[in-house]
């Protein structure tokens, strides 16, 4: 569209590339998967497009604005790491094991916290 800059445009062939990638390499129906940072370019094509392949979600996002949008992608429970910290939420707990974890932003020291909580 006209509304998106052309620096922005750019960008969406190779997030779509990446998550069709991934989707389709490491996801399969009924799978549960863990996205961590979900709202960025790779993981809201990445959700799209695995939820089409029949996986249930849960997205871990930054902030309220994303946290909006990941239910309409096609996450099944949505958390906001800069709210609470994701690895005590206890509907998170809940859903576990997971199939796969896609972390797309949260990084080693989130990993460690995790670990020793």
């Amino acid at each position: 569209p006209k509304s998106v800059p052309l620096i922005n445009a750019s960008t969406l062939p190779s997030s779509a590339m990446v998550a069709m990638i991934a989707a389709k390499k490491f996801v399969k129906p009924g799978d549960r998967i863990l996205v961590l940072g979900g709202g960025g370019g790779v993981g809201t094509f990445f959700i799209q497009l695995a939820k089409a392949n029949g996986a249930s979600f849960v997205v871990v996002t930054s902030t309220t604005d994303k946290e909006w949008l990941m239910p309409s992608l096609g996450a099944d429970r949505v958390i906001n790491y800069e709210e609470k910290d994701w690895w005590e939420d206890e509907e998170l707990l809940w859903r576990a094991p997971f199939d796969l974890i896609v972390d797309l932003a949260v990084g080693r020291e989130a990993w460690v916290k995790a670990k020793q909580s």
